[in-house]
């Protein structure tokens, strides 16, 4: 069924960049006979020939500008580079980055190995909010900083962030942290190595324990910031 098979080949597309289709009428051969099955490359980050970059303004000096497929196989300006020995993307379309611990050796990273930058203006006020996530980890900034981790936490439960060897930061899973100690805590995570998170999972109640290098989370803080002023 043509509807079937596009939407197989759309979710494979998103989710592993490419798939394998079992369909006789999709591997025909033009003479009714099935073929092996035959992997379909759709691959994200895959370059757009006879697109140019010339003239764009980079965001960092030193960039490159290229134009890259996205998940929608539509061709959009991706910028990398380096800042600070830290390897970066930004999609130019919407000003949403990834900046990573090492250099990316291909489209697809773990979530875990890059900081990732992203905001979004309100549709009823136009105020612009801009937030940060690693590895559960979720920074957001509007007018002030609001710190919380984990996806689904147990109610009434509490999280916690360390840097190093200092002092713990604990609050309620459902307040996180706001105000003087979300700012204390972005502080130590600029100067710190290893920022260590907690959270209780929802719904067996265990302890779920990160540790989460701050590589690059200067630089993706400092884009952060000027990405909320535009």
């Amino acid at each position: 069924m043509p509807t079937l098979k596009w939407l197989t080949v759309a979710a494979c597309y998103a989710l592993l960049g490419g798939c394998v289709s079992n369909s006789p009428a999709f591997n025909s051969n033009g003479n009714g006979e099935e073929e092996q099955p035959r992997r379909i490359m759709l691959k994200i980050g895959s370059p757009c020939p006879g697109f140019s970059a010339e003239g764009m303004n980079t965001y960092y000096e030193g960039g490159e500008i290229s134009f890259q497929r996205n998940h929608r196989d539509v061709c959009k300006p991706v910028e990398t580079g380096e800042i600070n020995g830290v390897a970066y993307t930004i999609h130019h379309e919407d000003g949403s980055a990834s900046f990573y611990n090492e250099t990316p050796e291909t489209s697809f990273r773990p979530v875990d190995e890059k900081w990732h930058v992203s905001c979004k203006d309100d549709a009823m006020t136009d105020v612009r909010s801009c937030s940060m996530s690693r590895s559960g980890f979720f920074l957001l900034y509007q007018d002030s900083f609001y710190i919380n981790v984990g996806h689904e936490t147990y109610p009434g439960t509490s999280v916690m962030f360390r840097v190093d060897g200092s002092q713990a930061f604990v609050a309620l899973e459902d307040s996180g942290l706001s105000g003087r100690d979300a700012e204390m805590l972005v502080a130590q995570i600029k100067e710190g190595s290893v920022l260590n998170t907690r959270h209780y999972s929802w719904p067996h109640h265990l302890s779920v324990d990160n540790k989460i290098s701050t590589n690059g989370f200067r630089e993706a803080l400092d884009y952060l910031l000027s990405l909320r002023q535009r």
